[in-house]
């Protein structure tokens, strides 16, 4: 309560967002909600390198839904950037949190990670980026995400690259263009 309560007051910006980011990694969901919105409005775009650097502390992972979902909030030009160079150090539970966010707001450099991601030695990062790129990846992806599915030894990683490929395919208006790419990836594989 007191943490939405300071969340209105600007002026207490300077003592109440060290509190807030000291609650960002508190085991309770209810007060770690309560520091993801006060820091949105006390700092606003400024929040971002706060709920990045929370991430690794985060004891669970709903405290990691909600920075994640805290960084969805900010304006694309105040999370791009940071969330690129965060996931270019940070460790794969980390960069599985973020990945989500680098497609949405990510832009050319988000779609560009994303397609990097596709071949990480981390099982988990490999499956995070190819479902990030099932809810915000461009018809451009497509190609390597086939290619994935094609050679993909790992069913979990074959389905997860199914998925995204018919999500984005559906999202090319022309049929033509649209089966063009899986008529290509398919061909070499019959």
């Amino acid at each position: 309560d007191f943490l939405r309560l300071l969340g209105g007051c600007t002026a207490a910006a300077a003592v109440a967002a060290p509190a807030a980011v000291a609650c960002l990694s508190d085991t309770n969901q209810p007060v770690r909600e309560a520091a993801v919105s006060a820091l949105l409005k006390l700092r606003g775009p400024a929040a971002a390198a706060d709920l990045i650097a929370a991430l690794p502390r985060a004891p669970d992972a709903d405290a990691v839904a909600s920075l994640s979902a805290g960084l969805k909030r900010l304006p694309d030009d105040a999370v791009a950037a940071p969330c690129l160079a965060a996931c270019a150090s940070a460790t794969g539970a980390v960069r599985v949190a973020l990945l989500p966010v680098v497609a949405l707001r990510g832009g050319a450099a988000g779609q560009d990670f994303l397609l990097k991601s596709f071949e990480d030695a981390d099982p988990a990062v490999r499956r995070a980026a190819l479902a990030a790129a099932e809810s915000a990846g461009t018809p451009a992806l497509l190609p390597k995400i086939l290619a994935v599915y094609t050679g993909a030894a790992d069913n979990a990683d074959r389905g997860a690259a199914r998925k995204a490929a018919v999500a984005i395919a559906r999202d090319v208006a022309d049929p033509a263009a649209r089966v063009e790419p899986v008529l290509r990836a398919i061909a070499p594989a019959q």
